[in-house]
């Protein structure tokens, strides 16, 4: 194996799609990152400061200014920004993160995390490209049969393919994560980073960038076609951009109901909530159900009913939703959930099970055809 790796990236040192995937990854993910945080306003603002309520008279906040409502001033830890909203936190912490919305600290957390989450988009579409061409002549020119011949098996000639695939994927992730590093001070910035969330988002990320270079190598090799391997990257590459599972999830959202006595419910929960204020609740995600519940403590506050959808239906789509391996990246940007329930909730370790199910269940399949089939060439 040690031998094919080593001609494989003798290949692609001398191939011209290297250099060509080189020039893109570079100008691509350097526009994108500047773009970024040219335009992110929890960094620049502006932050509008109203100074009568009545009359709706304010002003917005610039350049320095902007600082004071950014985390770095506001003298929490990052702990209790990111269980803002969805658990109790010290009151002092959650009466300088509410301030009447003008706090940027919330922002700051789900841009970080949005970046994080971002860093595979360019090398994902990259790598679908990549892919195909450069694999595509090895089986145009006959390089996979003359190997074959040479008495190297095709497991091992697959799995050299993988992690010579991978190793590129790690280099393009690494890059774009070093350019957002480099961003990051450049534009002094101090970020909320609570390190078990976004070392997971990192982790489901890189996973991700892994999940859709494995389907593409595997139709690639199971199918020995350029064009199948592209249908199939772009494919999954597509739904890094769009939440398709979303049609799905929302069905099954929509599908409970309150639990008998519906304004005895509400009743309660508006007690509690002018008694207690809004940071004595809990909210969390019933991954089991693919819904959120609200909890005072131990008590559960507007209880669900039972689903109207059957349970083999609901157990299906909610099935259908968790095999999405990009669910964790659009249920975060799009407010689904906040970073810290995904990670406290399971969705984030759900998704990681997701994206390792599908990188070792498309190599098998990849492989297995691979060894079954006649390579002409």
């Amino acid at each position: 194996m040690k031998k094919i790796l080593e001609g494989l990236f003798y290949r692609m040192l001398r191939s011209i799609e290297f250099w060509g995937l080189v020039v893109l990854l570079v100008c691509s993910c350097v526009y994108l990152n500047v773009f970024a945080f040219s335009n992110e306003f929890s960094i620049h603002g502006p932050v509008f400061i109203v100074e009568d309520w009545e009359n709706g008279i304010g002003r917005d906040a610039v350049g320095d200014e902007v600082k004071e409502y950014q985390f770095a001033n506001t003298g929490i830890s990052s702990y209790d920004a990111y269980r803002y909203g969805c658990e109790p936190i010290p009151q002092e912490s959650y009466d300088k993160l509410n301030n009447d919305g003008n706090n940027l600290t919330r922002d700051e957390i789900f841009f970080l995390i949005k970046e994080i989450s971002s860093l595979n988009l360019i090398p994902a579409i990259l790598i679908v490209l990549f892919i195909p061409f450069f694999f595509g002549r090895m089986f145009s020119d006959g390089t996979i049969k003359n190997l074959i011949a040479c008495g190297h098996s095709k497991g091992k000639i697959y799995i050299a393919s993988l992690i010579f695939v991978f190793v590129i994927d790690m280099v393009m992730f690494l890059f774009n994560f070093i350019l957002l590093l480099i961003m990051i001070p450049a534009n002094g910035w101090k970020p909320p980073l609570y390190l078990p969330v976004a070392g997971m988002m990192f982790v489901i990320s890189l996973l991700l960038l892994f999940t859709v270079s494995s389907i593409s190598l595997a139709v690639l090799y199971a199918s020995s076609k350029m064009t199948s391997s592209f249908v199939a990257g772009f494919i999954i590459a597509i739904m890094l951009f769009f939440p398709i599972s979303f049609l799905v999830f929302e069905k099954v959202d929509m599908s409970y109901q309150l639990a008998d006595n519906e304004e005895k419910i509400l009743q309660e929960y508006k007690e509690i909530i002018e008694e207690k204020g809004p940071n004595a609740l809990t909210f969390k995600y019933d991954a089991s159900m693919g819904t959120m519940r609200v909890f005072y403590g131990t008590k559960e506050l507007m209880p669900l009913g039972e689903s109207k959808m059957p349970k083999w239906a609901r157990t299906t789509l909610l099935t259908i939703v968790y095999l999405d391996p990009t669910l964790c990246t659009h249920m975060i940007k799009h407010d689904l959930v906040g970073p810290y329930m995904a990670y406290r909730d399971g969705v984030m370790a759900i998704n990681v099970a997701t994206n390792v199910f599908w990188i070792l269940t498309s190599t098998a399949v990849g492989a297995f055809v691979f060894k079954k089939r006649e390579i002409h060439c």
